[in-house]
């Protein structure tokens, strides 16, 4: 999503210095580390759309699992894109306003879902 800088990324946690490096020159990339609970919830309540995961289809745990900020997300109302495996299926339906789903291991498909998403909510 190199060219959408219009939409910005907030990345909450550890993010190890490679990846950070590979992000370095992009302006709507911004890293930050570890944040107490309280200030991490108004980042989260301030955010238009929330990655909960899990993305990697290649760890079978993460196809066999609901990532643990879903429940945050949900709880709080927010946004959120799920990867598409069972395990989120029997907790979440999409529904085009807070719940969406990806496939799994495809970056592609989470970018294009990004930025409908981003489309939709300027109409």
């Amino acid at each position: 999503m190199r060219q959408d800088t219009s939409i910005v990324f907030n990345l909450i946690g550890p993010v190890p210095q490679k990846e950070r490096r590979l992000c370095a020159d992009l302006p709507n990339v911004h890293f930050t580390d570890w944040l107490p609970q309280n200030d991490l919830a108004e980042r989260i309540a301030q955010a238009d759309l929330c990655l909960a995961g899990h993305f990697n289809a290649r760890i079978q745990k993460a196809c066999r699992t609901i990532p643990g900020k879903a429940y945050i997300y949900h709880a709080m109302g927010k946004p959120m894109i799920l990867g598409d495996n069972p395990a989120n299926h029997e907790l979440f339906d999409e529904n085009g306003k807070t719940v969406y789903y990806v496939r799994m291991g495809d970056a592609g498909s989470l970018a294009e879902k990004i930025r409908q998403i981003a489309l939709h909510a300027v109409q």
